[in-house]
């Protein structure tokens, strides 16, 4: 359960430009979350890594966590770009390939968690993902800006939510594809990426369970059968 988009490599690292100052701290404190978790991530030492002094950094960032935020939202950027590669990868307009863009999206998901641990902790931690966004199923939020409802974090729940449209148009689903069915497969792709995540489970079953999801979704005979 691979997505090619997503490198298990160390982010490239930016140096710092006058003007750019802020995005090269995001940057590095997305090569050192990469590397090490956020935990360990601390703001005087990202200055120190671009070639700033720590008050210089203070002018962009408050503190640890108002970078930390930046950094989950850069996360949710990469996340969203993955998903939307993978979709994008499956060629085709029969009902099939609308099948198998749901399943890319999905798989996607679970792949940019696998290869980005430290990243993915954070971007669904207390900085980046209040609960009561989740109770109130409106999907990730963006950690910068929680309160705009257009950001990174919804964008990338987006990737599924219009796969699961088009097998709607297509009259392929069993049921409608209501907020309900929206957050089950939310639930059920996040669920198996922290679970993998966490090494509960080998990522490599997750075909299986893509193949479940597909079994419960798409009615029997309304789209032909993977080849």
């Amino acid at each position: 359960m691979t997505n090619p988009a997503v490198r298990k490599a160390r982010p490239p690292v930016s140096s710092y430009h006058h003007g750019n100052l802020s995005a090269a701290l995001v940057d590095e404190g997305l090569a050192q979350v990469h590397d090490r978790g956020a935990e360990k991530v601390t703001l005087r030492g990202l200055a120190g890594s671009v070639g700033v002094s720590p008050s210089a950094a203070y002018q962009h960032f408050g503190d640890k966590d108002a970078l930390l935020a930046a950094v989950g939202s850069a996360g949710y950027a990469r996340l969203r770009s993955a998903m939307e590669e993978a979709v994008s990868a499956v060629r085709g307009e029969d009902d099939e390939a609308a099948v198998q863009r749901l399943l890319a999206s999905g798989t996607s998901y679970v792949a940019f968690a696998v290869a980005e641990p430290h990243l993915f902790r954070l971007m669904f931690g207390p900085l980046c993902a209040p609960p009561e966004h989740v109770r109130a199923g409106e999907g990730p939020r963006d950690c910068a800006d929680p309160a705009e409802p257009t950001n990174q974090g919804r964008a990338a729940f987006r990737v599924l939510e219009r796969c699961l449209e088009d097998l709607e148009r297509r009259q392929l689903l069993r049921v409608p594809a209501d907020q309900a069915l929206r957050l089950l497969l939310w639930a059920t792709v996040h669920g198996f990426a922290v679970l993998a995540v966490e090494t509960q489970l080998n990522a490599d079953v997750g075909d299986r369970v893509l193949e479940v999801l597909r079994e419960l979704l798409v009615g029997p005979g309304e789209s032909s059968p993977t080849t």
